[in-house]
This record gives structure tokens, sequence and C-alpha cells, in this order.
């Protein structure tokens, strides 16, 4: 099992907008204005799956909500790592296309794991064959078994 206490997407590029411009922090000095880039969705889990940030709220299956990482009750989601997920119908905002982006999410992994963990976010459009992938997988040299070594793979 996995327990999930949110997720954060922000983007830069042709599919979003930049968002709002920053001042320079000090009049004395002149430097141009920054861009910071748009928060594009942010499901905080804390009872639902809803975007907080925008409108992409998702449909949760065969989710627990439980205490999250500050205490706060059903501040997180439990995935059982079997048929447990959030589905977030596709939107021109969330096609990241070839510019850059970000994604955070914080986990907390069972500390005995009886079986691989899998995806966090995936994203594939079969047509074009493309799409993206962030996974926690285990290493065990040896056996088939899930290991100690619990690596991100992003691709």
């Amino acid at each position: 099992m996995q327990t999930v206490s949110g997720a954060a997407l922000s983007a830069f590029g042709a599919n979003t907008n930049a968002g709002e411009t920053q001042p320079a922090k000090r009049a004395s000095v002149q430097t141009e204005s920054r861009s910071w880039p748009k928060l594009v969705a942010h499901w905080k889990l804390d009872g639902d799956s809803r975007d907080a940030a925008g409108s992409h709220h998702g449909q949760g299956q065969n989710l627990e909500f439980v205490d999250g990482r500050t205490g706060r009750s059903r501040g997180a989601a439990r995935f059982s790592g079997i048929e447990s997920f959030i589905e977030i119908p596709d939107h021109e905002e969330l096609q990241f296309g070839t510019g850059p982006f970000s994604i955070a999410v914080w986990v907390k992994l069972e500390q005995d794991l009886v079986s691989v963990i899998g995806d966090l976010l995936s994203k594939f459009d079969p047509v074009r064959r493309r799409g993206i992938n962030l996974s926690i997988t285990t290493s065990s040299p040896g056996y088939s078994g899930p290991g100690d070594a619990k690596n991100v793979l992003f691709g």
C-alpha cells in the first residue's frame, strides 16, 4: 500500500499560460520581471480527489482517506496497489508537449512491502504513441520478490 498526501502540477509551454509576472525585489537594481509557471492542477487528496487549483477533478476508485502527513484527519489517500486509482479526464492543459513542466507528489510507502509498487502517474496517447510514466520500482538481485532498493523512474 502507498499513501499519497497530495499532488501538484505546474507547466510552461504552448498549452499553458505563463502565469502572473512578479515585480523585481529591489528598486535600485534594474532587473527583468520574472514569469512564474501557472499551477495547472493541485489534488490535495483532502477527503476527495478534486482539483483545488482549477477544474481538473478526478474520480477516485477504491481509495481510503486516512490521516495525512501532518496528522490531519482524511488528509491523504491510501491506494491498495491493485485496484485503487484516480482518473482525471484529459484536457488541453494536461497535454505537456515539449515544454518544461514539473510534478510534485508526497508518497509514503509501507515499511514491509509484499508486492511491487507501480505507477504513481500514467498518461498515454495510444494514437500518437506518446506519454509519460512516473513509477516507483524495486530491485531484488537473485529472486523475484520486492527488494530493499526503491527506484523512482520517470519516462
